[in-house]
This record gives structure tokens, C-alpha cells and sequence, in this order.
């Protein structure tokens, strides 16, 4: 099993999308947010209240923070996710596609996809991620794993990459 770094990488550049499905799900506002505003800016999309997001830093504070953020989307325009349940559909997107493109840490991201099954009754779309973290998590501390056919210490990362890109492709336009 590859070394992974005792802190995840820094986050892939969140989009005007994810950032919708996070703020709903009142996620924790973090660097990656400000840097979406910024690019945003860049891209001559024009607000105050994106301005201001744009010159945070830390630390923040996540009660003003989400204040923020709300009247940015106001201001834009932006479609926020109805339901809770979309805006979980993104962020979940969010995370395999990190997965499927290697630049995610399964440490992270493997628990919290079966957290999100867990929380829903084992749903059938994330029960592969459910037992892709036993495996990943059993293959950490063992030689073994009971949990993904295949699955060694050697090739747990390809077999995530593999499986989330296959998840992506079969999921193309649920949410």
C-alpha cells in the first residue's frame, strides 16, 4: 500500500456547483472557498459580497463565513440545490471525482462516502464506497482484507481510481 501523507493534500478546486451543495449542507468554509471567489472574480464575475469573500483569510469564522457565502450566491444568481438530499448528491460527486482523478485522500474521503451511505440506509449507489473503506481502512492496519475481492495493499489506490471513474460514467446526470 502507497505511504499517503499523515494530512490530506490540499482540496481540488472547487466549482460554482460544489460550492452550492456545500453551503447547503452547512460544511465548513475553508481556504478552497476563497479561492473559488477569486477565481470567480478573475473570471469578471462581478459582486461585492464575492469581493469581500475574495480578501478573506484565515482564521474563519464559519457563521459569518456562510453569511457570506449566501450573499455571494444571491448576488450571482446561482441555483442553490433544492433539498438536501441534491446538495448531498453534490458533494458526493464532489468526492468520488477526486477519487476517480487520484487527487483525493481515500483516508478522508472513503469515510465520509460511507458515512453518507450509512446515514441513508446502505444505499445501493454507495455501498461500493461503503466497502471500498473497509477495505482501504482493514489493508492499512492488515496484510489482508475481506472486504474487496482483489483488493491488496499493493493496488487499493487503482482499484478506488478504477471504481470511482466507473462510478462517475454509470452516475452521469442523477443529480
Amino acid at each position: 500500500m502507497p505511504e499517503h501523507p499523515t494530512s490530506p493534500p490540499d482540496r481540488r478546486r472547487l466549482t460554482t456547483r460544489e460550492i452550492t451543495g456545500l453551503h447547503r449542507l452547512g460544511e465548513s468554509v475553508d481556504s478552497s472557498w476563497v479561492d473559488w471567489a477569486v477565481r470567480m472574480l478573475m473570471e469578471d464575475h462581478d459582486s461585492q459580497s464575492l469581493a469581500v469573500l475574495a480578501g478573506e483569510g484565515e482564521p474563519f469564522n464559519q457563521f459569518e463565513m456562510h453569511e457570506l457565502v449566501g450573499r455571494v450566491l444571491t448576488e450571482l444568481d446561482v441555483q442553490a440545490p433544492a433539498t438536501r438530499a441534491e446538495a448531498l448528491s453534490r458533494v458526493v460527486e464532489y468526492d468520488v471525482r477526486a477519487l476517480a482523478e487520484g487527487v483525493g485522500w481515500p483516508a478522508a474521503i472513503l469515510p465520509r462516502l460511507a458515512q453518507v451511505c450509512f446515514e441513508n440506509d446502505y444505499v445501493d449507489s454507495l455501498y461500493g464506497f461503503y466497502l471500498l473503506n473497509s477495505a482501504y481502512s482493514e489493508l492499512r492496519l492488515e496484510l489482508v482484507q475481506r472486504y474487496w475481492p482483489g483488493a491488496t495493499r499493493e493496488n487499493i489506490d487503482e482499484v478506488i481510481v478504477e471504481y470511482s471513474t466507473k462510478w462517475l460514467l454509470e452516475h452521469e446526470g442523477d443529480s
